[in-house]
């Protein structure tokens, strides 16, 4: 769930997608013989197969990914993920175009496990997403001064880099640079303008900045 390196500590969320159902569901035939198309009679042994739900045999995977689930989904149903933008669901085959540069609240759950057969015996915990709002979309980052810097004159000595951030308040528009602090491609909040700690009154929820991720 913590991911610890020489840049800090980092959040790792984790959601399964593929549940494996209580009954297996009979799959078709994969032969069918000519004799038995042809001289088909009254007495023929019937062979039926259950039908897998709309959600599961309709999964959006790619191309190479489409006979591994047409193997297991006679075997295991799809759980969607939860994800929401404006109240609004967003189906799967969007998700990831939804999630990628956006600033979410995640709502998730810690899975415990106690793995005493192994030695030394010790625990394990993961963070289980249990749903994920979209606050807010299509977050650029400035990375002009990056861009525009000659690439043979040496690596660029920033630590920081600012993002702009718009908030309407009483009609009146006004900006607030924060500093955001680079992990390995994780931005978080490490310093805000002295005159922008204002509390709003509002309840405080935690919100990370999705990256493109493989649902």
């Amino acid at each position: 769930m913590l991911l610890v390196d020489a840049s800090g500590k980092m959040m790792r969320f984790a959601k399964s997608i593929f549940e494996e159902r209580d009954k297996p569901l009979k799959k078709p035939p994969n032969v069918h013989y000519y004799e038995d198309i042809m001289n088909v009679s009254e007495t023929s042994e019937k062979v039926t197969e259950d039908v897998v739900d709309e959600e599961t045999n309709n999964w959006p995977v790619e191309a190479k990914s489409k006979e591994a689930l047409d193997e297991i989904k006679y075997t295991h149903c799809v759980l969607p993920l939860r994800v929401y933008k404006d109240e609004e669901y967003v189906k799967p085959r969007n998700v990831n175009a939804a999630l990628r540069n956006s600033m979410v609240e995640v709502l998730f759950s810690v899975h415990h496990t106690y793995l005493g057969i192994q030695t030394p015996a010790h625990d394990t915990f993961r963070a289980n997403i249990e749903q994920i709002k979209i606050l807010k979309q299509d977050q650029a980052f400035d990375e002009t001064s990056y861009s525009h810097a000659n690439v043979r004159s040496g690596p660029i000595a920033a630590k920081t880099f600012s993002m702009k951030h718009h908030i309407e308040e009483d009609d009146e528009s006004e900006s607030r640079h924060q500093k955001i602090c680079l992990v390995k491609g994780k931005e978080k909040e490490s310093q805000t303008r002295p005159e922008d700690k204002k509390e709003s009154g509002n309840e405080k929820r935690s919100t990370t900045l999705a990256e493109d991720t493989t649902i």
